[in-house]
């Protein structure tokens, strides 16, 4: 199998990268510069060669998106369309990673599954669908993965762990009491994803770890496994004035997988204390 992966500087996207090359598979990172926005004839020339596209770019800065529209649809939406296009002729797999956030506020009182409606409330949540539902439209062969709230990558990797890490000196830290969803770690997403790739499977599917937390509650549990005396204050969505209205629930369950037999993937809990123990040392 010869794998195509985009965003492989990405938290994600890296994780990708080193668990397929731990299968010994064969990967090449896609170098943005040399997409052709305008046609799609040197596009076709570079997928041609692969068996899989893993698209996992994007533009994940959720409050810019909300102000920039147009590196939101240019980063979100049409670059997956230039990809598209050009798998289109050669019949590659297209695996494009996309967001629980796309399920938006049509839920408030349990984690969103595959077959809930989608109601994106940010301009980078509706970019996201409009890829989902352009890929697929136009390529049969496709697999979307929903995941959010990510953490890994060590602890230069700038994700929601590092960041509160670095404020574990500090007195107080505020954290959202509204706001919920299923903390991720990138590992066992990538060990699910080459999971899906290798049987085959067509369509959406929600990966990520079991359970849900409030932001607060998450960042009371990584406060705890740093062992810090550092104060978790709860406040509301609204203290944090955010541009972008993300939903309060972003929180999902894999229905699909379970309904296919796949194992459960770990609970959030055992899967942070994991990471921040081979990370930190905690």
């Amino acid at each position: 199998m010869k794998i195509l992966l985009s965003g492989a500087s990405g938290l994600l996207g890296n994780e990708i990268r080193r668990r397929c090359l731990f299968d010994n598979l064969v990967v090449d990172t896609l170098d943005r510069s040399k997409i052709e926005w305008k046609g799609n004839k040197a596009n076709m020339e570079m997928v041609a060669l692969y068996d899989v596209i893993i698209h996992a770019a994007a533009n994940t800065n959720v409050e810019l998106c909300e102000v920039d529209i147009y590196d939101c649809y240019r980063d979100n939406t049409f670059l997956t369309e230039k990809l598209v296009n050009a798998s289109i002729t050669y019949n590659v797999k297209f695996v494009y990673i996309s967001s629980t956030g796309v399920y938006g506020d049509g839920v408030s009182n349990r984690p969103y599954h595959e077959y809930d409606n989608t109601h994106p409330t940010t301009q980078h949540h509706a970019a996201k669908l409009l890829s989902e539902k352009y890929i697929s439209k136009v390529i049969s062969n496709h697999l979307i993965i929903r995941t959010g709230w990510l953490f890994g990558g060590g602890i230069a990797s700038n994700d929601f762990i590092s960041k509160i890490f670095n404020c574990i000196n500090d007195q107080k830290i505020k954290s959202n009491t509204q706001q919920i969803g299923t903390p991720t770690y990138i590992k066992d997403v990538a060990d699910r994803l080459l999971m899906l790739i290798k049987n085959d499977e067509i369509g959406i599917f929600n990966v990520v770890n079991e359970g849900c937390a409030s932001r607060y509650s998450y960042v009371h549990k990584i406060v705890e496994l740093f062992e810090s005396s550092v104060e978790v204050h709860p406040v509301d969505a609204k203290d944090f004035n955010r541009v972008a209205p993300v939903s309060n629930n972003e929180s999902a369950e894999n229905l699909k997988m379970r309904i296919a037999g796949y194992p459960k993937m770990a609970r959030w809990t055992m899967a942070l204390e994991d990471y921040i123990i081979a990370t930190y040392g905690k």
